[in-house]
């Protein structure tokens, strides 16, 4: 753990710990926000729901990772929902006292405006996969983004080390159920990735970018990367 994780972490285990269950909401939107939760091990994600009843992941939320900092700072309310994506624990401080701390602490300030710059990036490329990309673009860039942020090696193959539904894929993807589990089908047939339980391998990572292309209008090509 680096020096800037440690002074964070210090900082966060003065504060109530929480157990949050996997699809238990932990922070609803519309809600006042008192407090700022540190997750301590487990995945949230933040998501909305649409006009037509239609869930969208957001963001996946990892250890070391707060929430909803950037809301607080921009002075908006609170948009979206948080939930707990596996068991998840938190621990939550008051809003004043990290605002304090954020304050005083290069450290802190270090994390933030990195974790503010990848979470632009992801954000950018993952609106511009579910607004361009087809069913086949969306599913196999949600699974390269995952493989990024929770990829492991297990017996030489490489797979996404969270649990996943066709349900969350669906979801992250911005698309159906039936859809996902469709293209999810075919990138098995084709021997590109496999399911064993609710853990993905993927078996052909150049196969998989490829299929995660998008072309853009002047004719350039996009791959996810994160």
């Amino acid at each position: 753990m680096n020096e800037d994780l440690v002074s964070i972490d210090s900082f966060f285990r003065r504060y109530p710990l929480k157990k949050y269950s996997a699809k238990e909401i932990i922070l609803a939107s519309g809600n006042e926000i008192r407090s700022i939760y540190f997750v301590r091990s487990g995945i949230a994600r933040s998501f909305y729901i649409d006009e037509k009843g239609n869930e969208l992941t957001i963001n996946l939320l990892k250890p070391f990772t707060f929430f909803p900092i950037s809301t607080i700072l921009a002075g908006k309310d609170i948009a979206y929902d948080f939930q707990a994506f596996t068991n998840v624990e938190v621990n939550i401080s008051p809003v004043k006292d990290v605002l304090e701390f954020l304050e005083h602490d290069n450290g802190f300030k270090n994390l933030l405006v990195k974790n503010f710059a990848s979470g632009l990036e992801g954000y950018l490329l993952r609106s511009f996969f579910l607004i361009k990309g087809s069913a086949m673009q969306k599913v196999a860039s949600t699974f390269l983004m995952l493989l990024g942020r929770f990829g492991k090696e297990e017996n030489g193959k490489r797979c996404i080390d969270i649990p996943l539904t066709h349900q969350d894929i669906a979801d992250l993807s911005g698309i159906t159920r039936e859809t996902a589990s469709i293209q999810m089908g075919i990138l098995m047939k084709e021997k590109l990735i496999s399911r064993r339980g609710k853990t993905t391998f993927i078996l052909d990572f150049k196969g998989l970018s490829e299929k995660a292309v998008v072309g853009d209008e002047d004719g350039s090509l996009l791959n996810i990367s994160f």
